[in-house]
């Protein structure tokens, strides 16, 4: 999962209105111009985060094909919120599954709130493996690793979209053996049985192999109209039932010095708003990042602008928003 939000060329933006003059190029992480100063980019009028779902068969589909079938170890992580709790339903998050001999697996978090990975060797005989605790409240993403060799399965959780938290108990234990090589489409948000999670899923993607490359990914923020929307990985995923993909409007949250919406995804309060931020940034004195108008430096109370490390400067060593510093 890439940090920040961006657009369909991978540029970095921030939600804001009106839709901006300019995006700008990320470099390590930051938006910069041309001329390397940092930039502040809006959203493009055409932003999207999230396909809600509120019932089967809504979701998102994308064809069978060997970068999907992985039947070894596996790495399987979703960005979601539920939209009561993770424990409202039997909801199924990620499934390639159908009947009684063409099932691989499906991703569940279950009525009991735990992490589940239901998934056969054989098309037929289902084995459940679950986490030994249940999903917490704050949770915006669940992962699941499998290694074939051992049959040990481990659970995750994320609060900031970044950083996974094991669930439970490690190593939770299945037969050794390959998962079943189904010929069914890879589903989000449902599966073929009628189990559907209700609520928004931001991403998910599954990699070949524990921390290995992704192998298939779903990303609502691709979206650009109509019924389909691209992969990152070059599937094509197809919406279904009453599915849609919309901005969700999350509340601001502040996470680790920077201003960010709920799912991690960096942020400018609307309105020109102040947003706190790390060292080196030009804040008031309460910490808060000043706000420069028409790219004239606003006084801090200590009278400090150094603005180091790349960032834009004037002549003065005054921190500008101007393209061109004077």
């Amino acid at each position: 999962m890439l940090p920040g939000r961006r657009d369909g060329v991978g540029r970095l933006f921030v939600k804001s209105t009106p839709p901006p003059a300019f995006n700008a190029p990320f470099m390590g992480g930051i938006a910069l111009s041309g001329l390397g100063q940092v930039q502040i980019a809006t959203a493009p009028a055409n932003a999207y985060d999230a396909v809600t779902i509120g019932a089967a068969p809504d979701g998102a589909t994308t064809p069978d094909s060997v970068a999907n079938s992985i039947t070894g170890d596996i790495d399987i992580r979703i960005l979601a919120v539920p939209a009561v709790s993770w424990s409202a339903a039997n909801q199924a998050l990620l499934a390639k599954d159908a009947g009684a001999t063409n099932y691989a697996f499906v991703v569940f978090t279950f009525l009991s709130g735990l992490l589940g990975l239901r998934f056969t060797q054989n098309g037929t005989t289902l084995v459940t493996l679950q986490s030994t605790v249940a999903v917490p409240i704050s949770a915006v993403g669940v992962r699941i690793t499998r290694v074939a060799a051992t049959g040990l399965c481990n659970f995750y959780y994320t609060i900031d979209r970044f950083n996974w938290v094991l669930l439970g108990a490690p190593n939770v234990a299945s037969t050794p053996g390959a998962i079943f090589d189904s010929t069914m489409p890879l589903r989000i948000g449902g599966n073929n049985s009628g189990n559907f999670f209700n609520g928004k899923i931001y991403e998910a993607e599954i990699r070949n192999g524990i921390n290995g490359p992704v192998a298939v990914s779903f990303d609502a923020s691709n979206y650009r109209g109509g019924t389909t929307l691209p992969g990152d990985t070059g599937e094509v995923w197809t919406l279904q039932g009453a599915a849609v993909i919309s901005s969700t409007g999350n509340p601001f949250a502040f996470t680790n010095g920077f201003m960010v919406d709920s799912i991690g995804q960096l942020i400018v309060a609307p309105g020109g708003g102040v947003a706190t931020f790390q060292e080196g940034l030009p804040r008031d004195a309460t910490g808060k990042l000043v706000t420069l108008a028409n790219g004239t430096p606003v006084a801090l109370p200590d009278g400090s602008y150094n603005m180091l490390g790349g960032l834009c400067i004037a002549n003065t060593g005054l921190y500008t928003t101007d393209a061109t510093p004077a």
